[in-house]
């Protein structure tokens, strides 16, 4: 396994012979299809408008190319689902797993490399279409999902988003990427058991991001995303790209009914990890206030995934992902402070990949 942030133990020389001389080679070709592209990736803009057009696949022409649509939904119930499509130069990988808080298990309900059929970006709203696994909506009315899985299948909708928010990141050198998020859905629909037909109706909140760009071969990064009892939401984000983590990227930001989106810009960020209690604090200041963050472990979802092309093993990613309680507490700037919980949250720590 190659080394990650938390200290795994080191390639074998062959490997790093091997990686290497790969990425020497993207590097090479990368580069040289950037050199002849001006404008190599759309960027987003502002609100829903400029969402839209965007939603649908950039297949952007470079060996760093990735892409990918993520939702998660909590029911009241506790049930919280995941899903994730990637694309890339590699065959298209996603996954679906449900957590069933009654017997505190993780159900992996796909999880595999096939094809999707995806409108590419310029219309509006987004269509992704598997055998057993389908997305279709828009930013700024909802999507409608639907799976085919191992012991369950499900329909579900998510509806009135709360405006969308998007961003642009362009590193020193090797990683350039546009994200947008959608932070607050309502959730209704429901899962069926196969065996039994017996089926669960759904009632909670959603979120949904859509990430494309080229990124470093070597990709760290750190992510959370609550949804608070108050009807407020927060996401806060830290990415380390290149072997030295030198290209450092973050972003936080606070949504409130009163005053929308507040972004914590020219801000310090602390965060940190309690293994022993299994929980984080995120202290994230600037000059709108303080918001601080703990989340607790509700169960932890990993996935060990090696990336190949043509038979040749290109890298591997380590993906751990939380659903978690999260509670804290926003000080502003006038020294109002507002209490904050949810158990609408969820969290990804030490996301590693190689490839």
């Amino acid at each position: 396994m190659a080394e990650t942030s938390s200290g795994g133990r080191e390639d074998g020389w062959a490997k790093r012979l091997w990686y290497g001389a790969l990425t020497f080679a993207i590097e090479a070709v990368s580069w040289t299809r950037l050199a002849t592209a001006s404008e190599w990736l759309e960027s987003t803009r502002p609100g829903v408008e400029g969402i839209l057009p965007h939603e649908g696949a950039h297949r952007i022409a470079d060996p760093r190319y990735k892409e990918w649509w993520y939702f998660d939904a909590h029911d009241d119930s506790g049930i919280v689902i995941s899903c994730s499509v990637v694309l890339s130069i590699v065959k298209d990988h996603y996954f679906l797993w449900v957590y069933d808080p009654k017997q505190r298990t993780v159900l992996v309900e796909l999880e595999e490399d096939t094809t999707f059929d995806v409108q590419n970006y310029g219309g509006e709203g987004i269509t992704l279409t598997s055998p057993r696994f389908s997305v279709s909506g828009r930013a700024d009315r909802g999507y409608t999902i639907s799976f085919d899985g191992k012991t369950m299948k499900g329909n579900f909708v998510l509806s009135e988003p709360i405006e969308g928010r998007s961003e642009v990141h362009v590193g020193p050198r090797k990683t350039q990427y546009s994200l947008y998020q959608l932070p607050k859905l309502n959730l209704t629909g429901s899962l069926e058991q196969k065996s039994s037909g017996a089926a669960i109706a759904l009632s909670g909140l959603a979120y949904h991001d859509h990430w494309w760009g080229i990124a470093d071969r070597y990709t760290r990064w750190k992510w959370m995303q609550a949804k608070f009892d108050n009807g407020w939401t927060a996401s806060f984000y830290e990415g380390q790209y290149g072997k030295n983590g030198d290209d450092l990227h973050r972003y936080a930001w606070l949504h409130t009914n009163e005053t929308g989106y507040v972004y914590f810009d020219a801000s310090t960020f602390a965060f940190q990890e309690d293994q022993t209690n299994e929980r984080w604090t995120a202290t994230i200041s600037g000059p709108e206030g303080t918001l601080s963050l703990t989340a607790s472990k509700r169960i932890e979802r990993y996935e060990f995934k090696p990336v190949v092309l043509g038979g040749l093993r290109l890298g591997e990613v380590q993906y751990h992902q939380y659903p978690v309680n999260v509670t804290g507490t926003f000080v502003r700037a006038t020294g109002e402070r507002v209490d904050l919980g949810s158990e609408h949250g969820m969290l990804e720590w030490d996301w590693y990949a190689i490839w």
